[in-house]
């Protein structure tokens, strides 16, 4: 009788407790949403990849893809035009070519910047003695397209140096073997990239860094469509709150960052993500900043040197490239 009491009240335990699972709301199902990278994975997208990989994503309600700019044929993805045509639903561009797509029509916002100090630099060997502008006369310069105009071009009118004093050449090797061999005396880099491979392969090198004359700019801001942005403001909300998430944890944990950066990427090296990383931390969270944030003024005086460039017009309202909303909802709720 004690037996069977037991097998009943049990029983009856178990049915009130699938009763409760049958009431009980599921979870929610996680909203799906994607970003094009401009490049291939390094540790330039650790927040995103911490943000994955330690939930982050997830705790805002998303699953998120990431993808890198290269197919498997080769192929490089313009992000601009992914997210413009609904394939993607976030991007990374740098400031000058969204101020000149957007110049042109195309309705694309910045939400946030990755580095808020550029990276951007002119790298020569140390043998060659280039350590200011004025030392480029009469050297064999390779840049590619964007940073000439947005970066070269203002450092050279700043140190009142004319273009024909150089030869300039357009940048198609995008590794360091046109220095080493000696075919150029000076080519543009990422302090965050190439310097590290030179550090590797045993090479003293010396750098003109384009923010140190004046020369700034963001180099790779997130972006959406502004369709986005006006219907689904949650959405861009989230997806901000979880990478800059990321990025914090990035910055507090640079050797976590940089062996998360060789998972997502096996033909990077672990010292050199570390050593881009440790580089990187100053201008992913500089002193007196947050993760994540612009300022008008480096917005400003991107448009200024696009307009001396000829990239702009004099009418163009710089105000609509970007919007702070976002970033003064997270950090001044």
């Amino acid at each position: 009788m004690i037996k069977h009491s037991r097998s009943l009240i049990a029983a009856c335990l178990s049915a009130f407790v699938v009763l409760l699972s049958a009431c009980a709301p599921t979870p929610p199902s996680l909203t799906s949403t994607s970003i094009q990278l401009s490049w291939e994975h390094t540790i330039e997208f650790s927040g995103f990849q911490m943000a994955e990989r330690e939930g982050y994503y997830a705790e805002q309600g998303l699953v998120t893809e990431l993808r890198p700019a290269f197919s498997a044929e080769g192929s490089i993805t313009d992000a601009v035009d992914a997210v413009i045509t609904g394939k993607a639903d976030f991007g990374i561009a740098s400031n000058d070519s969204l101020m000149k797509l957007q110049a042109a029509g195309a309705p694309v916002v910045a939400i946030a910047a990755i580095y808020q100090r550029s990276p951007n630099a002119l790298m020569s060997l140390a043998e060659s003695n280039i350590t200011r502008p004025e030392d480029l006369k009469g050297k064999t310069i390779t840049v590619s397209g964007t940073s000439r105009i947005y970066y070269l071009n203002s450092l050279l009118h700043n140190a009142g140096i004319d273009l024909a004093d150089l030869n300039i050449v357009d940048r198609t090797d995008f590794s360091t073997d046109e220095l080493t061999s000696g075919k150029v005396d000076a080519l543009d880099t990422f302090i965050t990239n190439e310097p590290a491979v030179l550090e590797e392969e045993g090479y003293a090198y010396n750098l003109i860094i384009y923010a140190d004359y004046g020369v700034d700019g963001y180099v790779n801001v997130i972006f959406a469509s502004q369709d986005t942005i006006n219907k689904r403001p949650e959405l861009v909300e989230a997806f901000l709150r979880a990478t800059l998430k990321g990025y914090q944890a990035a910055v507090d944990d640079p050797e976590k960052a940089a062996a998360l950066s060789v998972e997502y990427n096996s033909n990077l090296s672990y010292e050199t993500e570390l050593t881009n990383m440790l580089v990187s931390v100053p201008l992913l969270h500089p002193n007196g900043s947050q993760i994540g944030m612009m300022t008008s003024e480096i917005w400003d005086l991107g448009s200024q040197l696009m307009r001396e460039a000829g990239e702009l017009s004099d009418e163009f309202d710089v105000t609509r490239s970007y919007t702070l909303d976002f970033l003064n909802k997270i950090y001044n709720p």
